[in-house]
């Protein structure tokens, strides 16, 4: 509905996106569950599996016709799934969905001359 503030699926979507756009480490997945659970328009759903079969805490917001979900690893914090579903407006049931099944970082540049010479 067009009353609902669309500011807490805007959150729920930059905290996806700075998840999948790069590593974050166990203080700022905690911040970002913090700051999650203090917006009373997200709601938490307890435990829910992903596609992959994972278990992890679920998180919902519906605003503007969409409903958003994220799936969180209950023991390190880290997003495994989220998803969501427009049912309303020009594009009823349009669908995402972004699972994640592997994720890590590095201390060094993994680029090295041949994979840099075939991106040219």
């Amino acid at each position: 509905m067009a009353d609902e503030p669309a500011h807490p699926r805007l959150l729920v979507n930059g905290i996806v996106g700075l998840a999948t756009s790069q590593y974050l480490d166990q203080r700022q997945r905690a911040t970002a569950l913090h700051v999650m659970a203090a917006v009373p328009d997200i709601t938490y759903l307890y435990t829910t599996t992903d596609l992959a079969g994972r278990p992890g805490l679920s998180f919902q917001v519906y605003a503007d016709g969409s409903t958003s979900t994220v799936g969180i690893d209950p023991t390190t914090g880290e997003l495994l799934a989220a998803h969501e579903r427009i049912s309303g407006g020009l594009r009823p049931d349009l669908f995402s969905y972004v699972l994640l099944l592997d994720r890590g970082h590095t201390s060094t540049d993994t680029l090295t001359s041949t994979t840099a010479a075939a991106g040219r």
